[in-house]
């Protein structure tokens, strides 16, 4: 008899631990599709998954305003861009295993803008702040500066003048 209740106590165990993990998954799963952030909306738009990163730039400048862009990295170059207001465009990249990974950004506007900025860097030398600076970016170029902030367009940092 003692046997019986064991083995029943065993099959509870088993039975609940297999089904509370499918719950718990089934649960995030959900959560995650219904509460989908701008930032995992860019993720996903760009294919960027695990280690990789995205630089996405957006146009926000005016109406009336293109704003032409040229990306490069020592090894790769981004097909130069043509953004009207409102525009945006993204890549994705695997940062390389020594932490210097830069892309840098040329701005040309049709109305006599320029300017060039690191647009993604995980180089460490000389910056105290170099892990905050290596997550995904989100730039957003507007009549004044270029702006870094979140990927919906909030908490903007402005990093460069214009």
């Amino acid at each position: 008899m003692l046997i019986f209740k064991i083995l029943i106590v065993f099959a509870c165990i088993i039975s609940v631990s297999a089904i509370i993990p499918a719950i718990i998954f089934g649960l995030i799963e959900t959560a995650t599709f219904v509460g989908e952030s701008a930032y995992q909306i860019v993720r996903k738009s760009v294919g960027a998954s695990g280690n990789q990163k995205y630089v996405r730039i957006q146009n926000t400048m005016g109406k009336n305003v293109v704003a032409t862009v040229r990306c490069a990295s020592g090894d790769d170059k981004i097909d130069e861009q043509h953004l009207k207001d409102g525009e945006a465009f993204a890549w994705k990249f695997t940062p390389n295993a020594w932490g210097s990974t830069l892309f840098y950004c040329d701005l040309e506007t049709n109305n006599g803008k320029s300017a060039r900025w690191d647009a993604y860097t995980d180089d460490k030398r000389g910056d105290k702040n170099w892990f905050l600076k290596r997550g995904d970016k989100n730039w957003f170029l507007r009549g004044d500066g270029i702006y870094l902030g979140n990927a919906d367009g909030s908490d903007l940092k402005k990093e460069k003048d214009l």
